[in-house]
């Protein structure tokens, strides 16, 4: 079987290269090699999904409505670039998701639930370290690039999957995660071909455009 990737991880690029435009103005449009490259990356997914991809009924529709609030998170950070410093960005995210989930604990299993059993620190420390870093390190992506061009990076997460899966576990990939991740690859190539040709323009990062241009919608 493929690695664990749920249908929102296959939408949320897309709603994100479609919502960025409207709400930000016609420099947010994906430039043609984005648009392959989301169009790669979405089949790639799929293909490295397999028969685990799970759609018509009630947890698709759940998931369906996580991949709407995912994109829109992500662009409320390409909108916070503009203004906040990508650590006051993660800091409030990191303190605001630690006070709703433990709120929620509580509510749901009692004070007990909110205290982890020992043995379980280690995994959560980590866990921590590394979700505050990918986080840091997206929040910087969305203030210096287009949203769409960050979210469709966000399809190499199930090739690294695979490969986490061979080296920790010994699990090989059969002939559809390897067709799959190929096909995420040429989309990261095609991302990295596009950001090369960035770099030998004049300096400078992304910005939003100014408030007369993200009013059109045109």
């Amino acid at each position: 079987e493929g690695p664990a990737v749920l249908p929102e991880q296959l939408l949320q690029p897309l709603l994100v290269a479609v919502g960025a435009p409207v709400l930000f103005g016609r420099a947010e449009r994906p430039s043609r090699q984005t648009t392959a490259a989301l169009a790669l990356g979405m089949v790639g997914c799929a293909a490295l999904l397999g028969p685990s991809l799970a759609v018509g009924n009630l947890y698709g529709l759940a998931a369906l409505f996580a991949a709407v609030c995912s994109a829109g998170a992500h662009l409320a950070l390409r909108r916070l670039g503009k203004d906040e410093h990508p650590t006051a960005v993660v800091f409030w995210f990191q303190l605001v998701s630690f006070a709703l989930t433990t709120l929620l604990l509580v509510a749901l299993e009692g004070p007990a639930a909110a205290v982890p059993r020992l043995g379980l620190w280690p995994a959560l420390i980590g866990t921590g370290i590394f979700a505050t870093v990918g986080q840091l390190l997206i929040t910087v992506a969305y203030q210096r690039d287009q949203a769409a061009r960050v979210a469709a990076a966000s399809y190499a997460g199930p090739v690294w999957g695979v490969i986490l899966d061979g080296v920790i576990w010994g699990v090989l990939p059969g002939a559809a995660a390897w067709f799959g991740g190929g096909l995420v690859v040429v989309a990261g190539l095609l991302l990295a071909r596009e950001g090369s040709q960035d770099r030998e323009q004049p300096p400078g990062v992304a910005p939003l455009p100014p408030a007369t241009e993200a009013t059109d919608r045109s």
